[in-house]
């Protein structure tokens, strides 16, 4: 079961309160080609295993998303990472 839990950064400062929080951001990007995204899919925990009815018609689906909108067979996932560093007062 997966369990995605968005915290923001007021969560974040209450919790070291009255430390001090420092928020740090890279942005990076992959370009994946079909097979890596239907590779990228199956190494989610959620994604319907080999066997499952809804396996072959997710990897169809996923591949037509590609093919119609990808460019040069390809798609490109942009990211942002961002770290907050933070100190509890003493």
């Amino acid at each position: 079961m997966v369990n995605h839990q968005n915290v923001d950064a007021s969560a974040i400062e209450e919790f070291f309160s009255p430390g001090s929080v420092r928020r740090h951001t890279a942005d990076h990007h992959q370009v994946l080609d079909v097979d890596g995204v239907c590779d990228r899919l199956l190494s989610s925990s959620y994604a319907p295993p080999a066997g499952h009815p809804d396996h072959e018609p997710m990897l169809a689906g996923l591949r037509t998303l590609v093919q119609r909108h990808g460019e040069d067979g390809a798609i490109r996932f942009e990211y942002r990472t961002e770290v907050y560093l933070g100190r509890f007062a003493p």
